[in-house]
């Protein structure tokens, strides 16, 4: 069937991420994050050296987080029509840019990936888990190796409503591990994976509750940092 683009409204074409609602030419004005970067949060320095000004005052609780783009722009018109307008199909899209981003990096070749769990109460209002939908897809098309070890606890509170030191003490209380899983043998080291990064206090919540099993998270992996 034909698919317009969400951006454009042209038609896609059979793209290699088809039948995601994006098309070539708008796909190719996304720019990634590029050198020299963060070596904490994985944000474009400028003029700094190594660790980035708000790294220094705020550091984040894990090895470091790599995003694939920052949060503006044409990244956000696509995230708010993922998230926000429920244009599922954009899961494809994300999945197909995730799987060359990881191939890259080499030192996390192999490790399994662990995806950042949804809210329960956006699930039973109609949403969908949006990382589980890329995992999906990832595991299915690309063969990487998904472990959806983590639960979100209904009492969390949501993020984005929050104020920064009240991320971080929400997150430290939103995440458990799955009981199904604490019985299992579980990797020695793991991947996270979410879509947006702001303060990161979830990627760093979910780490703490990692480690309490033993489970040593690498890098935490983002589409887009805000």
């Amino acid at each position: 069937m034909p698919v317009h683009c969400v951006l454009c409204g042209n038609l896609t074409g059979f793209t290699p991420w088809y039948p995601a609602c994006i098309c070539t030419t708008c796909a190719s004005v996304l720019q990634p994050i590029k050198p020299p970067i963060c070596r904490l949060c994985g944000r474009e320095l400028v003029s700094e050296h190594e660790i980035c000004t708000g790294c220094r005052e705020n550091p984040i609780d894990l090895a470091c987080i790599r995003p694939m783009f920052m949060y503006r722009g044409t990244v956000a018109q696509l995230m708010h029509a993922y998230k926000k307008d429920g244009r599922r199909s954009l899961a494809r899209f994300w999945a197909f840019l995730l799987g060359q981003f990881i191939a890259q990096l080499t030192d996390l070749d192999g490790l399994p990936l662990v995806p950042v769990p949804p809210r329960p109460e956006r699930i039973r209002k109609g949403g969908f888990d949006q990382i589980g939908l890329i995992c999906n897809i990832l595991a299915e098309e690309q063969r990487v190796r998904i472990l959806p070890i983590l639960e979100r606890r209904s009492q969390g509170r949501e993020q984005k409503l929050l104020r920064r030191q009240e991320r971080w003490e929400n997150a430290l209380t939103a995440y458990a591990i799955k009981k199904a899983r604490t019985d299992r043998v579980p990797p020695s080291k793991v991947v996270l994976l979410d879509d947006v990064v702001t303060t990161g206090a979830t990627l760093s919540g979910c780490t703490a509750v990692l480690q309490q099993y033993g489970i040593q998270v690498a890098a935490g992996i983002v589409i887009a940092a805000d």
